[in-house]
């Protein structure tokens, strides 16, 4: 006679109520195939009005027994005819619970959680009863959609979520691939510290596969020597396409050495780099709004008005001994004041006060300026002459280069090149410009224009 399905079994089912989803059934009578005529024990994490565990008693027909826990006292009220159900009143992930289910079993061939949702309770039951389960068993999360909630404790990328553990444990098998010095627990380390648990290397090598479906994890165990890649298993010896199959014929897989890669070296995950990131922004947003705060107490403070007019006076000097710099240079550099003002004057005629002003401001901040280190020495990032000198001077060599590349050419096109020729100093305006000149002698602030290279370079004007 053809068994039932565990959905038929749900179908016909009257008595105390049972809640699973849909899917679950279906996937169930898949995972379970192997134990359904075993003699299995069973723990179920959560078991509400305990529906569950008289339909998994007929489910498992040979099972030895049936142990349920619900933090609910209200569970109490619960009443089996079956001997092999037996239930625990307490919260599973404490240890005066979990001692008085092992009293009644110490060891278990399925686990299925189906408590709290909660990510917290759901690694903690994973760390609490995976060691308790055979070789060859296996351990089973339900709900696992809460961990994409806030509610409880998950988020799609939530570092601690519960299906995040789940995703770990996959690279935890993976674990001889990994190519860098770190063991198996040090990729946990984040969770034990989160939710307060250990889990040792031992363990964690007995987890033979993660499996995920809508909702569920499957977690299976295994000795740690069949969790190993293990050797190459060649068969047959024709190689028309791929020679050389026998010289690797039961050798190892050899990873190579991932120290260099970022994605692997790395202490922490992605996961739980991003919400530190995170807190360091927060923290720095945090003193900045504290730095502001202070600036803005100290700005209206008396203090601060009261000598307002001090640092309007250093402000002054700061000033002066920029611009008499600037004298200094125009002086060294021009051949002296005459010069200058005759650059200045051309300003004047071009772009009127205001542009002699602007300049003037930009040649006293470009002289507060730091100067560029070339070739080892230091150089005045304004000094146009010295730029002429260093970038816009042809070499004999370029020169030489230059006619290579003209003499190459297939066509030589004819470049002609028309110049105006214009007087221009007149008699009068040059007896004009004097008197100019004589005033703005007296003008120190406008004469001091022209001091600086990034201004009016050398010869730019004249």
């Amino acid at each position: 006679m053809k068994s039932k399905t565990l959905a038929q079994l749900y179908a016909e089912h009257e008595g105390k109520v049972s809640d699973k989803w849909s899917l679950y059934l279906a996937e169930y009578d898949r995972i379970f195939n192997e134990y359904r005529f075993k003699p299995i024990r069973m723990l179920e994490v959560g078991i509400q009005n305990g529906g569950s565990l008289d339909i998994w008693s007929k489910y498992f027909s040979n099972g030895e027994k049936f142990i349920g826990c619900d933090i609910n006292s209200d569970c109490s009220l619960l009443q089996y005819d079956d001997p092999r159900i037996t239930f625990v009143i307490g919260d599973a992930n404490s240890d005066k619970t979990r001692d008085t289910i092992l009293q009644r079993s110490p060891e278990f061939d399925i686990v299925i959680d189906d408590g709290s949702h909660m990510s917290s309770d759901i690694v903690k039951t994973f760390a609490k009863y995976f060691p308790t389960i055979t070789d060859g068993g296996v351990f089973v999360a339900e709900d696992l959609h809460c961990s994409y909630w806030e509610g409880f404790e998950g988020g799609l990328f939530d570092p601690f979520s519960s299906i995040t553990f789940f995703k770990f444990l996959a690279d935890v098998i993976n674990h001889e691939h990994w190519g860098v010095e770190k063991r198996r627990t040090d990729l946990l380390r984040g969770f034990f510290s989160k939710y307060g648990f250990k889990l040792d290397e031992g363990l964690l090598e007995q987890v033979h596969s993660i499996e995920f479906i809508n909702s569920i994890c499957v977690a299976r165990k295994s000795s740690p020597q069949s969790n190993l890649l293990g050797y190459r298993f060649i068969a047959g010896n024709i190689e028309k396409v791929v020679s050389g199959h026998a010289e690797i014929m039961e050798s190892p897989l050899k990873s190579p050495s991932q120290t260099h890669n970022c994605y692997s070296s790395s202490d922490l995950s992605p996961y739980e780099e991003l919400p530190l990131r995170l807190k360091e922004l927060a923290d720095r947003n945090g003193q900045i709004e504290q730095l502001n705060h202070s600036v803005d107490e100290l700005l209206s403070s008396k203090s601060w008005r009261l000598t307002a007019p001090l640092r309007a006076i250093g402000e002054q000097f700061r000033r002066i001994r920029a611009l008499r710099c600037l004298i200094l240079q125009a002086v060294r550099r021009d051949g002296g004041v005459f010069r200058t003002a005759l650059k200045v004057l051309n300003v004047l005629r071009r772009e009127g006060v205001m542009g002699v002003k602007q300049r003037l401001r930009l040649g006293v901040y470009s002289a507060n300026q730091p100067g560029i280190i070339v070739d080892g020495q230091s150089v005045d990032r304004n000094d146009y002459t010295e730029w002429i000198r260093r970038y816009d001077t042809l070499t004999d060599e370029a020169r030489s280069k230059m006619c290579e590349r003209i003499e190459a050419f297939t066509h030589k096109p004819l470049i002609s090149v028309v110049m105006p020729t214009i007087t221009p100093i007149r008699n009068g305006w040059l007896r004009r410009s004097s008197r100019c000149v004589s005033r703005f002698t007296q003008i120190g602030s406008y004469v001091l224009l022209m001091m600086h290279p990034a201004i009016l370079p050398s010869g730019n004007y004249l």
